[in-house]
């Protein structure tokens, strides 16, 4: 889980602080995001920050958001799925209603993001 902040500063003019919290990433932890190539400078700066103040590596593999939420539905049940992915608000409604994403209800500090952008 990532705040903007002052701690790590990126060439996007994002800023990151590891969260105060008891979670540890596992041994060996892995993530795979998937995201349109248009945007693979911004991804891999998160990557960057994110490998660095978790010690877990990223990768990204290219997929438009229109074809996300189809590899979704068929590779999620597999457990072949990415663990991040980026799609349109509008699609979110299908992948909820087929149970592919759930609420975050465990970060409490969503408006630490919101108030950020403002």
């Amino acid at each position: 889980m990532l705040v903007w902040s002052g701690r790590v500063q990126s060439q996007f003019d994002l800023a990151f602080e590891k969260l105060d919290t008891e979670l540890v990433p596992e041994t060996g932890a892995s993530l795979l995001v998937w995201e349109s190539k248009e945007a693979r400078p911004f991804v891999d700066a998160i990557i960057k920050e994110f490998t660095e103040l978790y010690g877990v590596e990223v990768k990204m593999q290219e997929l438009g958001t229109m074809d996300q939420i189809g590899k979704f539905e068929l590779d999620g049940p597999a457990g072949l799925s990415a663990d991040v992915i980026t799609t349109f608000q509008d699609h979110l409604g299908k992948a909820a209603s087929a149970g592919l994403i759930l609420p975050n209800d465990d970060y409490a500090a969503v408006h630490v993001f919101a108030e950020a952008l403002c």
